[in-house]
């Protein structure tokens, strides 16, 4: 069963950063898979996963993704109302909860990892140093023509998440998105931004039957 998969924890992605870009934290979506020959019918009423060992912010993760689903017109239910354990369950359990959720499609997010860049931006020198020779005012002048930028490093961070939806009657995978966030700092400051990203683009491929 594709659902049951190696349970790791996100939490790079809630966690301050070692530097914030001026423009704040930001989300894209990277990359985007529909299953082949797949017709949507739009899935109605979701059953949300989030994949991680802390009990905490899966609860938070799950409630914003419900939040930004059913802000659609999609029926959510977060996992943990059904699955109040911390941790991987087993098959029978996540089957039990995909069959009392009525859920017709199963959404599941993971985290892939997180990479840190450095740009960086050599240092330089602009004007000209002319000689001079006379009083202090003229070399006050003079000197005002000549100055030193020095080199610059900024770090980023990017955390990358997968969200996988899967057809709950047939456990079968039929879209996939990846995303990518730029210098994250908590999950509630980041939560709505990235459900909303991916809920806008799975309701543009028809996978939800999303309501005006």
């Amino acid at each position: 069963m594709r659902l049951q998969r190696s349970s790791v924890v996100a939490a790079a992605f809630y966690v301050a950063v070692f530097s914030a870009c001026a423009s704040g934290p930001s989300t894209q979506l990277v990359s985007a898979w529909q299953a082949p020959g797949y017709i949507p019918t739009g899935f109605n009423r979701v059953l949300v996963i989030m994949v991680t060992r802390d009990g905490g912010r899966r609860r938070t993760f799950e409630d914003g993704f419900a939040y930004q689903l059913t802000g659609c017109g999609v029926t959510a239910i977060p996992s943990y109302k059904l699955i109040p354990e911390d941790g991987q369950v087993p098959n029978d359990r996540l089957e039990a909860a995909i069959r009392t959720s009525g859920a017709n499609g199963v959404l599941a997010t993971r985290f892939l990892g997180t990479n840190t860049n450095v740009t960086y931006t050599p240092g330089y020198v602009y004007g000209a140093a002319p000689a001079y020779y006379g009083g202090f005012y003229g070399y006050y002048g003079t000197a005002w023509g000549y100055d030193y930028v020095p080199p610059m490093a900024t770090t980023s961070t990017v955390v990358t998440l997968e969200t996988d939806v899967f057809d709950a009657a047939k456990l079968e995978m039929v879209w996939s998105g990846t995303t990518q966030t730029t210098n994250p700092t908590t999950i509630g400051q980041e939560m709505q931004g990235f459900a909303k990203i991916v809920v806008d683009a799975m309701a543009q491929r028809g996978i939800l039957a999303v309501k005006n």
